[in-house]
């Protein structure tokens, strides 16, 4: 019956509030839908690959190699007799799995020919091991013949529609047919083991699978119930000194890895597997946490507002008998009912923001964990809308609830130096997280701005990239020559990496010295015209020419001269991976990678015969899209069976940064919600302080104050929360964003300052327009009007 009459109090009372009522459920429903949105994303981020039924006991192998003066390094990519030697001579190993995957392939079927990057070749039990779901065919027997392939479903409509794919057949690069023999699941969200396509590992040549110099596999094992993979590792030395010794880079040691900490591995190094720091799931956390505050701050803020509305229906309940407790209870309990409406709410609106979120991240994929299929999320999202309606609701609760019905009755909401401190704080904090927020923003879009027009060293503008694969590169030299001589193409040149996303650390030891004095270096196979032809400038001796016989020739750039500490390096040999060679230049430094990390080491090697990207320099007065037609022409003649594929050098920086500026973005729309929220929630407080004022306002208008000095003495109560936010927010975030930026990258921009003050101004005139309104009609107001004011 309690429960009744206080839901029924709660109704009645929100149905005479309908504007204060709506705007409250709406902020608090935007609120949980991002908060929700977060906490998903954070969860799976954090529980990666643990929807394998057996992810408690699979673990990845790693090798930990020696490479000189750069000290041990681990790389989860070991020989492939590895996993077959460790299931029959270990029983603490169940079972152990291979995968490794393939080159850019082009796959066709009838007149339907496409690139393909997700292609995994894997041992015929990976399906044992791994929980993928089968659609179609039996995981024992879908890798079990040579000329089998199993595609994922996006795969089967891409090739096939909606027919049956089973029993079809696809031609892979030209080289072998493959025949259909199971669809899976597409590979979800949340795993770091991503393919489109598996096909058998035995369809490799069997002298390469049993090499044990060679090491191109990812080996994951199964271990026994009960066991420690400590207890295995103990014997990984003799295992070492029987299978794997006697080569001058064999591993120092062995260790496993479980499969669940692949995704947030100590550092990217070298694995089949993706790799993400968790820095962004906190970052995303924090977001969610970070709006839903501000909103309850709101949400508080406006019921302190509307108070005034329900002294004296305290008074009245406390005169029938109403003690504290029961009114805390109630007006806490009506919160809480506030946001469990809240949260219904939210439901479609956390959809909206999900589709839009996938939409601008492009996560095609979905998780196998959501936030409603998982009780630990479900409860965790009750349990925060329940304690946010709780705080949201505690302080006017406390402050109705210990009113005197005498003076209520007598002289209507008390003045109270206290509360109306408390909630000019809740003001100041809620503006200065919001001003903050924006101050986020601005700093992650100028960050991003930096990396797009960053001199990396050499010229990344008017550049078409076109992959090659092993059917066009015997054709290469033809298909430049072809190029060459279309109008408005200045030069063509080839390598074997695409800039900005590079993974080619080799060992490279300097002349008369051994394998303990190895340097780690980025090593990249061009062609004679590549250097001239991305304006990387030569500081010393010479770029590589036809002109001399450069087989053995190799370009380091000025960090490798330094790392090596020569004076004069030209003349000078290395040995670089398995190959010696005698370096003939010395090139400004430039940067390959993700600008995150410091510029590296590099050499250049004459390796036109492993070219992977061909360089097109385009004109810059003539659009891209103007030449594309005489390109694909050129194309069409030398290489006519096969899909041109191909993409501005300047759009893959811009998408290697593109979460960064996507990021930006969401955080600058969160920002502005977060200021349209304040701004509400100062327009309740506005009105609450004002009515409270009516009577003081009436008296000072008759003993002659103007309408003008009223205006402005309530203008500046309010206006100097704003500031008073802006002179704590803007040091700190300026100290604070300055750091995360300089610490997160090795190449950061400076905060501009003229952003942050620009953001201060617009919030102060913003609070300002938002209350104009409301006290240029109490200054207006008839003082007979306000002195008979209740």
């Amino acid at each position: 019956m309690m429960f009744r009459s206080y839901l029924v109090a709660a109704i009645r009372h929100f149905s005479r509030e309908k504007a204060y009522a709506l705007i409250n459920v709406i902020g608090l429903a935007l609120g949980l839908a991002v908060f929700v949105i977060s906490i998903q994303s954070s969860y799976v981020g954090f529980h990666y690959d643990e929807f394998h039924a057996n992810a408690d006991r699979l673990y990845g192998v790693v090798q930990v190699r020696p490479t000189g003066q750069e000290g041990d390094k681990p790389m989860a990519l070991v020989p492939g007799p590895l996993a077959p030697v460790m299931r029959s001579e270990f029983p603490e190993v169940e079972d152990a799995v291979r995968f490794l995957p393939a080159r850019r392939t082009i796959v066709r079927t009838g007149d339907k020919k496409f690139y393909e990057d997700g292609i995994l070749y894997a041992d015929k039990n990976f399906f044992s091991i791994f929980s993928f779901r089968l659609l179609s065919g039996e995981p024992e027997k879908v890798l079990s013949r040579p000329d089998a392939v199993v595609l994922t479903e996006t795969a089967a409509r891409k090739y096939f529609g909606e027919a049956n794919p089973l029993g079809e057949r696809l031609s892979i690069s030209r080289e072998r047919d493959a025949v259909v023999t199971g669809v899976v699941e597409d590979v979800p969200l949340d795993s770091s083991l991503r393919f489109d396509f598996l096909l058998p590992l035995e369809a490799l040549p069997a002298s390469f699978i049993e090499d044990w110099q060679s090491r191109p596999f990812s080996t994951f094992v199964l271990l026994r119930k009960g066991v420690r993979p400590e207890r295995l590792e103990e014997k990984f030395p003799d295992f070492i000194r029987a299978h794997m010794s006697g080569s001058p880079d064999s591993p120092r040691r062995l260790f496993l890895m479980p499969l669940t900490g692949f995704f947030h591995r100590p550092g990217p190094f070298l694995s089949h597997l993706g790799w993400n720091s968790p820095t962004e799931l906190y970052l995303a956390l924090f977001v969610g946490f970070f709006f839903l505050a501000i909103v309850a701050i709101n949400s508080t803020s406006l019921s302190i507002a509307r108070s005034l509305s329900r002294t004296k229906e305290v008074g009245v309940r406390k005169v029938a008998g109403a003690n504290r407790a029961g009114l805390v209870r109630q007006f806490i309990g009506e919160s809480m009912f506030m946001a469990v409406v809240s949260l219904v709410l939210a439901l479609p609106l956390f959809s909206i923001i999900q589709d839009l979120y996938v939409s601008l991240f492009g996560l095609g994929a979905k998780p196998t964990v959501t936030a409603w299929n998982s009780p630990l999320l479900v409860l965790t999202i009750i349990g925060v809308t329940l304690l946010t309606g709780v705080l949201s609701g505690l302080y006017p609760a406390l402050y109705l609830s210990r009113l005197n019905p005498a003076t209520v009755f007598r002289e209507g909401l008390p003045a109270g130096r206290r509360g109306g401190r408390v909630r000019k704080i809740l003001m100041a904090v809620q503006f200065g997280l919001s001003i903050f927020f924006i101050l986020f923003s601005l700093a992650a879009k100028g960050q991003y701005d930096y990396f797009l027009k960053q001199d990396f060293g050499f010229n990344r503008r008017n550049v078409l990239v076109i992959p090659v694969n092993e059917e066009i590169l015997p054709r290469l030299d033809s298909l430049r020559e072809s190029l060459k001589v279309q109008p408005g193409i200045l030069g063509t040149a080839s390598a074997s990496v695409l800039p900005i996303k590079v993974s080619a650390e080799l060992a490279v030891i300097p002349e008369g010295l051994g394998r303990e004095s190895a340097l780690a270096m980025d090593v990249f196979g061009v062609d004679h015209d590549f250097i001239g032809l991305m304006g990387i400038r030569v500081e010393g001796g010479r770029s590589f020419s036809r002109d001399f016989n450069d087989e053995a020739s190799l370009v380091i750039n000025q960090t490798a001269l330094k790392r090596l500490g020569w004076d004069d390096p030209l003349g000078r040999r290395l040995v670089v991976g398995e190959t010696a060679g005698t370096v003939v230049g010395v090139v400004r430094d430039f940067q390959f990678r993700n600008m995150i990390f410091p510029t590296p080491p590099t050499v250049l090697v004459l390796r036109p015969d492993r070219s992977r990207y061909l360089f097109v320099r385009l004109d810059p007065s003539r659009p891209a899209a103007s030449l594309m037609p005489a390109i694909s022409a050129a194309w069409d003649a030398v290489v006519p069976n096969i899909p041109l594929e191909s993409f501005l050098l300047e759009h893959a920086f811009a998408d290697a940064y593109g979460d960064i500026g996507k990021a930006s973005q969401a955080s600058q729309a969160i920002g502005f919600g977060t200021i349209l929220f304040s701004c509400l929630g100062m327009l309740g407080l506005v009105s609450f302080v004002l009515r409270r004022k009516t009577k003081e306002i009436g008296i000072r208008k008759t003993m002659g104050a103007s309408a003008g000095r009223i205006f402005l003495k309530v203008m500046r109560e309010f206006v100097l929360l704003v500031v008073l936010a802006n002179v704590v927010t803007l040091p700190l975030a300026y100290v604070l964003l300055n750091k995360l930026i300089r610490t997160g990258y090795a190449f950061s921009t400076k905060i501009n300052l003229a952003g942050f003050l620009l953001v201060a101004v617009l919030s102060i005139l913003g609070v300002g327009l938002a209350i104009l309104n409301l006290v240029l009609a109490a200054a207006r107001q008839n003082p007979v009007h306000s002195l008979r004011y209740e």
